[in-house]
């Protein structure tokens, strides 16, 4: 506050106090008038204390409050107790300068994040679109014109108003109403999409981003008909390879034992590699598949005996304990010729992994209201960093141990798109030297 500025208040509280004054003066006369020949003296007494009295009355108030303030400024800029000597007007004037430059200040900062913000939402190659508490469009990013159907005033309306195109309603529904990021895979025209819809907390909206992976999808399609292809065309000559060394082979008597060796050799990598497009192909299948498959509720005692009775011959001759533990009555939804896949290559994975003497189990039990089927072996384990990339095709925890015993690196890979396609949820448990649990958790019935 400037000195003329003071003054003014100065003045302020003298005009106040004269008009306490003229006011105990009035006063004195109304008494002087009822009151008949007093001396003057006493009356000019009386007024200078009326007078002193109802300016204290209009004066202290303002100078309580200002005493107030200051004693909060210097508080607030870490003094510990108010200057000596020092105005409290300069104090409160230098406290409001300071205010003054710091909202201007962050004024310039909210400006500058806001044109941030804006260029990063225009220039966004994916689409996004947010909406308010009232479900209704609040913002919109000039990618979503070029990935879907747009009315030309979109703002303000409902989702499915300004873009006619269900899925990402839906999305942005579920994910305010359940309060969880919702992901999903659509097709709009030509475009193969993902949408992500992120709630948006306390505000009541929701955001979705609309990522295109059109070029993504197509490279994928032409790398599982190449594989699928390719392995098609190998298992023709693969065939009478191992056909070839088993003839010879089958009068081990008449050969001489190098040959035999080299025999055995041949046969052994000529399985592997049948095992390997077996994979391949069966994998390739399982991608180029569209959609879900479908479901039914059946008991899963004989579609887990099937699976052991598989598997039984390779755990004899690695002298390896096959167990299954499920009740009579437990009904679980699968698709049984997926769920016996699921189920036989983990089985196959703990025979594969486990020392002669070993064992596998598969236990089916009903946890929580959810049907889960659990394989674990008393194997090496996996280590903890690995668990994540297990079921990537070809990732393998240890490549030599891998091939020793026949792995083609694509058991896991099928097990997890095998799951996806039946709405299941595959996860594992393992400590290293202490084994390995694969828990496959089924759908709930429909």
């Amino acid at each position: 506050m400037s000195s003329p500025e003071r003054r003014s208040w100065r003045s302020q509280s003298a005009l106040a106090l004269g008009l306490a004054f003229a006011a105990g003066g009035a006063l004195v006369g109304v008494v002087a008038v009822l009151a008949g020949p007093i001396p003057a003296a006493l009356f000019c007494a009386l007024g200078a204390l009326a007078a002193a009295g109802i300016g204290a009355w209009l004066v202290e108030p303002v100078d309580e409050r200002l005493n107030l303030l200051t004693q909060r400024v210097v508080r607030e800029t870490g003094q510990t107790e108010q200057p000596v000597g020092v105005d409290r007007l300069a104090i409160l004037e230098h406290a409001l300068n300071s205010l003054l430059i710091a909202l201007a200040r962050a004024r310039r900062h909210l400006r500058r994040h806001q044109a941030l913000e804006d260029a990063i939402f225009a220039s966004s190659l994916g689409g996004l679109v947010v909406t308010g508490n009232k479900g209704l469009i609040r913002a919109i990013n000039p990618a979503v014109r070029e990935l879907l159907p747009l009315v030309p005033e979109p703002l303000g309306k409902r989702p499915i108003e300004a873009i006619p195109f269900t899925p990402l309603a839906r999305a942005l529904e579920d994910a305010v109403e359940h309060g969880e990021v919702v992901e999903r895979e659509a097709v709009s025209g030509r475009f193969d999409l993902v949408l992500r819809a992120v709630p948006l907390g306390e505000s009541g909206g929701a955001i979705a981003v609309i990522v295109d992976i059109t070029s993504a999808k197509r490279a994928e399609r032409a790398r599982s008909d190449f594989v699928a292809n390719v392995s098609h065309e190998l298992r023709t000559p693969i065939t009478s390879i191992l056909g070839y060394a088993e003839t010879l082979l089958g009068d081990p008597d008449s050969l001489d034992p190098d040959v035999k060796d080299m025999l055995e050799v041949v046969l052994r990598n000529a399985q592997r590699l049948s095992n390997l497009f077996n994979d391949l192909l069966e994998l390739s299948r399982i991608e180029a598949r569209q959609g879900d498959l479908p479901l039914e509720t059946v008991p899963l005692l004989e579609p887990l005996e099937e699976v052991i009775d598989r598997h039984l011959d390779a755990a004899l001759s690695k002298d390896v304990t096959l167990e299954l533990d499920v009740a009579p009555d437990l009904a679980g939804t699968i698709n049984p010729e997926a769920f016996g896949h699921i189920i036989g290559n983990l089985v196959d994975n703990g025979i594969k992994y486990v020392e002669p003497g070993g064992k596998v189990r598969v236990r089916a039990l009903r946890e929580a209201g959810a049907v889960v089927v659990e394989v674990d072996d008393n194997g090496p384990g996996i280590d903890a960093r690995h668990h994540s990339r297990i079921f990537e095709r070809f990732y393998r925890v240890d490549a030599g141990r891998s091939r020793a015993v026949g792995g083609t690196g694509l058991g896991l890979a099928i097990v997890k798109h095998l799951c996806r396609a039946t709405h299941a949820q595959i996860s594992v448990r393992s400590v290293l030297g202490r084994g390995t649990t694969f828990r496959v958790e089924l759908p709930p019935a429909a």
